[in-house]
């Protein structure tokens, strides 16, 4: 293998891995909020903390650091993605207060999400739905159940 094709690879796969240990992380900091803990004002605490990180990575980052042309640039999509990231983060703090053990919480979200995304990606994005999909749908329905058992 190659540099370049090296190169691509890491670019390609470190968004995954970011991803993926963020979830865990997620899971187990959500999961850590005491039970007495207003859960808002938790949340409150969480993005004032990730909106002056987004920031600074903002002006460390961007290639243009003019604020108000890259404002100009922003769409109700990140408007309505903050509006559902507080629901997913409210969903899980709730799930874990009341009980969910975090070896089940992720499995059954991402389950029952990636379900509900390959429906949205066939409806919406006109994305074909294979047999195989068909398959690892029915498979992850099946891992739901016997994981709840």
């Amino acid at each position: 293998m190659n540099q370049q094709t090296s190169k691509k690879l890491v670019a390609y796969y470190s968004p995954f891995v970011l991803a993926v240990l963020a979830t865990a992380f997620h899971a187990v900091f959500a999961k850590g909020i005491p039970q007495t803990a207003d859960t808002w004002l938790s949340l409150t605490v969480t993005y004032a903390v990730s909106a002056l990180l987004c920031l600074l990575m903002f002006f460390v980052t961007a290639e243009d650091k003019n604020i108000i042309r890259q404002y100009k640039q922003v769409t109700m999509s990140s408007v309505l993605l903050g509006v559902a990231v507080i629901g997913l983060e409210f969903g899980f703090i709730e799930m874990y207060k009341k009980g969910w053990p975090v070896s089940q919480a992720g499995l059954m979200v991402n389950a029952m999400s990636a379900i509900l995304l390959a429906i949205v990606g066939f409806l919406l994005y006109k994305e074909k739905i294979t047999i195989k999909q068909i398959f690892g749908i029915i498979i992850c329905i099946i891992g739901m159940f016997l994981v709840t058992q």
